[in-house]
């Protein structure tokens, strides 16, 4: 600005001087309007970025904190409410609640309400919360029906103004302000509606709702992630589950073709031992027959002798005398008396012989498939005595059988069965003690028990002995399949096992069978051990 003009002779300014000092004026006017717009626009910007860094700062920590949650190992109705407790807290919305979809009888989708609630003051809203919770909705009723039926969210400025929200003239009482909604997705289906009020009345507020779509986003990739997680875990426990299966299934035909080829064996030597046993008995008895002869003429033979050496003729009682003896050298009499008992004896033990071959002629015979009634009593005597070898010296066995109706089975199958069962018993009594088998009807079932006095099962394997491969003999001594062979044939023939022991006080297996036919929906193999 120049310097003032002095004033004319006259005393007055002179217009030149006039209008240049209110050019000036003007200039410094618009220079300071300019600033003070440019000062207006920077400070709007700067509210605008402060107000982006909040929303930002709010969203970023809303999905960090339920990204954090639900992370953790945590059910699909924790995370719901860790939501709905997350996004109240951190937009500062008094109140939060989530409605689950379901299917109605005709297949349509409707809400109904969670009980999942979140309440910065809950008795206010106590009144609201009964009416929430006994309200249904479908799709595009009131608020919760209308993000379902869209799949996006809604905001309702005034919900006591909204002709489309039923519950605000039902809680009349209640200062009900704005509210909104968000749905939450798994696989693509909206399986949750959140919805959220406060008593305050706002315009939708977009980058709000944009947040809170967004979390509900994380929150449905976070639950299908969970879901799919699950899902792999159980197919890898089906995989586990099958791999056993085929193992056992694998195992059990192993021990299948190990009891054919003893079968096939087991024919073959009582082939074999028969025919040689048949007639050594045979001529054993022939020879006690003859012997029956002999000590039958003996008493004649030695009234002849003592004829004999009363005789006046000298060499006849010289032969009567040389002859009595001999008979004393040789000891003829004792030799009488003692080949009978022998003979005895070795017919006993052939005897026992035939009944071994009978037994091993019994348990080779071959499995046709078809059931056939069976007295489990003989099953049973010939399974002890076809395991006799298990037996220690001192070991006892008693048997105590009741009468047993005839039993429809496979006789090989249930043959195999018992003695896996017996021989268990048998070692756990192998350093001496006592076998019990008993047979009862109870109801409509045979049951077989079979106890020992051994030193019983520890507790940790009682569950675990009809696994398979599982065995507490040492390596080399014992598969493992032997009882799960057992358990697998038992169940297939509609019936069960089951074992009950203490330490110290034995144990004892009961084997419990249909007395009718087992069922069409449990088929019986032949080959399956």
């Amino acid at each position: 600005m120049n310097p003032a003009s002095p004033p004319d002779e006259s005393g007055t300014v002179p217009r030149a001087a006039f209008d240049r000092e209110r050019a000036a004026r003007r200039r410094s006017e618009q220079l300071l309007e300019e600033r003070a717009r440019e000062l207006f626009v920077a400070n709007e910007s700067l509210r605008a970025h402060v107000d982006s860094l909040a929303q930002r700062a709010f969203e970023l920590e809303l999905l960090h904190d339920l990204t954090a949650y639900t992370h953790e190992n945590v059910t699909r109705t924790q995370a719901l409410q860790a939501f709905v407790y997350f996004v109240c807290t951190k937009s500062l919305w008094p109140t939060g609640h989530v409605y689950l979809v379901e299917s109605d009888d005709d297949g349509e989708p409707r809400l109904r309400s969670s009980g999942l609630w979140h309440f910065l003051d809950p008795e206010p809203w106590a009144a609201f919360r009964k009416v929430t919770e006994g309200t249904v909705f479908r799709r595009g009723e009131g608020l919760p029906g209308r993000v379902l039926a869209r799949a996006a969210a809604a905001w309702i400025p005034s919900a006591r103004d909204d002709a489309n929200f039923p519950r605000a003239a039902l809680c009349p009482e209640l200062a009900l302000g704005s509210a909104f909604a968000v749905p939450i997705a798994l696989f693509g289906e909206v399986v949750a509606v959140a919805e959220f009020f406060t008593s305050a009345r706002s315009e939708p507020d977009a980058a709000l709702l944009r947040t809170v779509e967004t979390a509900s986003m994380h929150l449905g990739t976070a639950l299908e992630r969970r879901a799919r997680t699950k899902e792999l875990e159980l197919r890898v426990d089906e995989l586990r589950r099958v791999n056993l299966t085929l193992r056992s299934t694998q195992a059990q035909l192993v021990e299948s073709e190990k009891f054919a080829s003893l079968g096939v064996m087991a024919a073959g030597i009582a082939h074999e031992i028969n025919n040689p046993v048949a007639f050594v008995t045979s001529n054993a008895e022939t020879l006690r027959s003859y012997l029956h002869q002999l000590r039958g003429a003996a008493p004649d033979l030695r009234r002849l002798l003592e004829v004999a050496l009363a005789s006046t003729d000298a060499d006849v009682a010289d032969a009567a005398r040389a002859a009595r003896a001999a008979c004393e050298d040789h000891e003829i009499d004792y030799l009488l008396e003692d080949s009978g008992a022998l003979l005895t004896e070795s017919l006993i033990g052939l005897r026992r012989v035939r009944d071994v071959v009978t037994n091993l002629r019994r348990f080779a015979r071959s499995d046709d498939g078809a059931l056939a009634a069976t007295d489990l009593n003989g099953t049973l005597e010939s399974v002890i005595k076809i395991t006799a070898n298990e037996l220690a010296a001192e070991c006892d066995v008693r048997r105590d059988f009741a009468e047993l109706p005839p039993v429809r089975c496979h006789p090989a199958q249930i043959q195999q069965a018992l003695i896996q069962v017996l021989v268990n018993a048998f070692q756990a009594v192998a350093d001496g003690g006592t076998v019990s088998v008993r047979t009862r009807v109870v109801d409509d079932h045979v049951e077989i028990a079979i106890s020992d006095d051994g030193p019983g099962i520890d507790p940790d394997h009682l569950d675990k002995l009809f696994t398979p491969f599982f065995t507490t003999r040492p390596v080399g001594q014992g598969s493992g399949l032997g009882l799960s062979s057992a358990y697998g044939i038992v169940r297939r023939h509609g019936g069960e096992i089951r074992v009950m022991s203490e330490p110290g006080k034995g144990a004892t297996f009961v084997v419990r069978l249909p007395v009718a036919e087992p069922s069409e929906e449990t088929p019986l193999s032949s080959s399956a051990a």
